[in-house]
């Protein structure tokens, strides 16, 4: 993406976008984002529970698909495992992290 468009937030314009990504840059950086809709109450008649389930199952798939990837035998070649470890990135620490959060 090469750059972006800026808003003040009240102009209208902003209202063509289903997503608004804010930053404040400097030393303290503020980062929001925004959606339209993002404040109304939920519908009634949709059960909460059906986004939940639907999270679960998400975030369960997700462990899998890294867990496959990440495992010894996996995507990244023992040759490239040793090079990021050249570069301080650890995939057994990674590995235990990945099993410890998928555990939930």
């Amino acid at each position: 993406m090469d750059g972006g468009n800026i808003y003040a937030l009240d102009d209208p314009e902003l209202t063509h976008y289903p997503v608004a990504y804010m930053t404040e840059p400097g030393f303290w950086t503020l980062t929001a984002a925004v959606w339209r809709g993002g404040d109304q109450v939920t519908d009634p008649r949709i059960d909460p529970q059906v986004i939940v389930d639907y999270l679960r199952e998400r975030d369960e798939r997700l462990c899998k698909l890294l867990t496959c990837l990440l495992r010894r035998g996996g995507a990244i070649s023992p040759e490239f495992e040793r090079r990021l470890l050249d570069l301080g990135l650890d995939m057994d620490s990674m590995r235990k992290c990945l099993a410890e959060w998928c555990r939930g």
